[in-house]
């Protein structure tokens, strides 16, 4: 394949980055408009990836292979997800942020319990935020579990999440529980 391809890749993948990084901080777009901006970067995702594979560092570099599974992580098909996820470990991507995001995603998604907590729910209770993991499948050992694949301790990663839904709160989305 032509080097300029890879380089319309790359710029491809760090303009659906951009607008997609923009579009979540912004409060006043509706949840409806990101859901059908997830799907359309799928879909172009899923084009990328047809042609050249899971974008490795040593195809594209380092952010935009990391670009690439944050914008996987919106992607609402988990079998592509999945996929994705297959061969970049198969290609040895050492990106576990990334990585292990998605398989928690995945594992949720299929009614599994997550194994890092990455993926969170924040909610109302007696008029105060809570922001917890979803299931986990040893909460025993989560921080020990975070700690192997180079993330912080799961109490830290919540209250930034939580920091980050309060600064991206859209009105009318949270119901006190």
């Amino acid at each position: 394949m032509f080097p300029f391809i890879f380089m319309l890749y790359k710029k491809l993948i760090k303009l659906l980055l951009f607008v997609d990084q923009k579009l979540r901080k912004c409060r006043y777009v509706p949840i409806s408009f990101l859901h059908k901006f997830d799907y359309l970067v799928s879909f172009i995702l899923k084009f990328i990836h047809k042609r050249i594979g899971y974008p490795t560092p040593s195809l594209v570099g380092e952010k935009i292979s990391s670009d690439f599974g944050i914008l996987l992580a919106h992607c609402p098909d988990i079998d592509f997800i999945d996929l994705c996820v297959k061969e970049a470990q198969e290609k040895g991507v050492e990106d576990t942020k990334t990585l292990t995001r998605l398989i928690d995603k995945s594992r949720i998604k299929k009614g599994k319990k997550q194994i890092w907590g990455n993926i969170v729910k924040t909610y109302k209770k007696n008029g105060k935020l809570v922001t917890e993991p979803m299931p986990l499948e040893f909460p025993d050992e989560v921080d020990e579990l975070r700690e192997k694949a180079g993330l912080g301790p799961l109490s830290d990663y919540l209250v930034v999440a939580e920091k980050l839904f309060i600064k991206i709160h859209r009105k009318g989305t949270l119901k006190d529980e």
